[in-house]
C-alpha cells in the first residue's frame, strides 16, 4: 500500500508555469490598486473642496475698508426702510469705517488661522438642516424636493410667559450639557462638560435680556406678525456656547447634539459666515418644560458650537462692534429715530449671513 502510494506521487504532474505570479500575489496587487485609486478619489475631493473654498471665499473678499463701506451701505439702507430717512454726509461714513474696519479686519485673521485645521473644508461644507414635514433634512436637500420648511416657533406667545419659561429652560440645557447636579453659575464656564464629548469648554451667557428681547422681537418680527404673535418668533431666550480647539470635533460634538436632544434645525455658519466673517454652527433644540406646574410644552433653546479662533475674534473684535454702534447711535440721535432699536436694527445686518459683497 505504501509502495503505491509513493508511485501516485511520483505520477503527480507538477503544476503548470505559466509565467503568472501566484494567486496571493495578484490579490495584494488587487488590494494595492484599489487603495491606490481610493487615495486618489480622496485627493481630488479634497483639491475641489480647496477650489470650492478659495472662489467662495474670494467673493467679495475685498480689503476691509471697501467692506466696511459696502456694509454700512446696507445698515443705512435697512434703516431707510424701516425708519424715517435722512442721508448721512461722507465725512459722517468716514467716521464710522474705522470701526467697522478693525472688527473685519480681526474676523479675517482669524479665518486666515483657522484653514490649517484639517477639518475645516469639510465643515465649511457641511449643509444646514432645517425641518420638512416634520423631518429633518439637509436643506439643499429639502429645497430639492420642492418642500417648504416648516415653521419653528415657540408655543407660548405672551412675553413674560416666555421669559418666566426661558429661566426653566435654561437651567434644563445647563444640565444636560453640564452632565451633573452641579452648580453652575451664570456668565461662568464649565471645563470640559461631560454632556459634550470633546468641548473644551461650556459658557452660560444667561437668559436674553428682557431689552434686547424685546427689540429683536419689534424690529425682525413686529413687521409681519404684530403685536401679539411677534414675541413666539424668539427661539434665543435660553442658550449656551460650546467652546472647540478643532473642527473635527466640533463635527462629532454636533452629531453627539442630535442624538441626545430634540433638534429643529442646524444653521451652518461655517458655510455662509456673517457679513463681520463670524463663523460657528447654531443648534435649535427643544427642551421640555412646565413639568412641575402641570402645564408641560415644549421651550426651542439654541446651543452655539464655536471654534477657539472665532470664538477668540469675537471677544477681541466686540469692542469696535460696540464703538461703531455708539458712533453711529449718535449720527441718528438728533433725528428724532429709538436708537435702541437702531441699534439691534444694525446688529441684526451685520449678523446676516454674506452672499458677495
Amino acid at each position: 500500500m505504501a509502495a503505491q502510494q509513493a508511485l501516485g506521487r511520483s505520477q503527480m504532474k507538477p503544476p503548470i508555469q505559466d509565467g503568472s505570479p501566484p494567486r496571493w500575489q495578484r490579490l495584494a496587487r488587487m488590494k494595492s490598486a484599489s487603495t491606490r485609486r481610493h487615495q486618489e478619489r480622496e485627493a481630488l475631493a479634497a483639491q475641489e473642496l480647496r477650489m470650492k473654498e478659495e472662489k467662495r471665499t474670494s467673493i467679495g473678499e475685498k480689503d476691509p475698508v471697501s467692506q466696511a463701506y459696502q456694509i454700512l451701505d446696507l445698515i443705512q439702507a435697512a434703516i431707510a426702510t424701516r425708519m424715517t430717512y435722512a442721508e448721512t454726509h461722507k465725512c459722517e461714513k468716514k467716521g464710522l469705517v474705522p470701526s467697522l474696519k478693525t472688527a473685519l479686519s480681526i474676523y479675517r485673521e482669524a479665518h486666515t488661522d483657522i484653514k490649517r485645521d484639517s477639518g475645516y473644508l469639510a465643515l465649511c461644507h457641511m449643509p444646514s438642516w432645517r425641518m420638512f414635514q416634520a423631518r429633518l433634512l439637509p436643506e439643499n436637500e429639502g429645497r430639492s424636493r420642492r418642500l417648504e420648511p416648516d415653521a419653528i416657533h415657540q408655543v407660548d406667545s405672551d412675553f413674560n410667559e416666555l421669559l418666566e419659561g426661558a429661566w426653566e429652560a435654561q437651567q434644563l440645557l445647563k444640565r444636560g450639557i453640564a452632565g451633573a447636579q452641579i452648580p453652575w453659575k451664570t456668565q461662568a464656564s464649565r471645563a470640559h462638560p461631560a454632556g459634550v464629548p470633546g468641548a473644551v469648554a461650556a459658557y452660560d451667557p444667561g437668559t436674553k435680556a428682557p431689552g434686547a428681547a424685546y427689540a429683536k422681537a419689534l424690529v425682525l418680527y413686529g413687521p409681519a406678525e404684530g403685536q401679539d404673535l411677534r414675541h413666539r418668533h424668539l427661539l434665543d431666550l435660553a442658550r449656551l456656547h460650546l467652546e472647540f480647539s478643532s473642527c473635527e470635533v466640533l463635527m462629532a460634538a454636533l452629531g453627539h447634539l442630535t442624538r441626545q436632544f430634540e433638534v429643529l434645525g442646524v444653521l451652518n455658519y461655517f458655510e455662509r459666515p456673517s457679513l463681520l466673517g463670524a463663523r460657528f454652527v447654531e443648534v435649535l433644540i427643544e427642551v421640555p418644560i412646565g413639568e412641575a406646574t402641570g402645564s408641560r410644552r415644549p421651550h426651542v433653546c439654541e446651543i452655539r458650537l464655536e471654534h477657539r479662533h472665532f470664538l477668540n475674534a469675537r471677544k477681541v473684535a466686540e469692542p469696535a462692534v460696540q464703538e461703531f454702534i455708539g458712533k453711529l447711535q449718535q449720527v441718528y440721535r438728533d433725528q428724532r429715530f429709538d436708537i435702541e432699536i437702531l441699534a439691534y436694527l444694525a446688529q441684526s445686518v451685520l449678523s446676516r449671513p454674506k452672499k458677495a459683497l
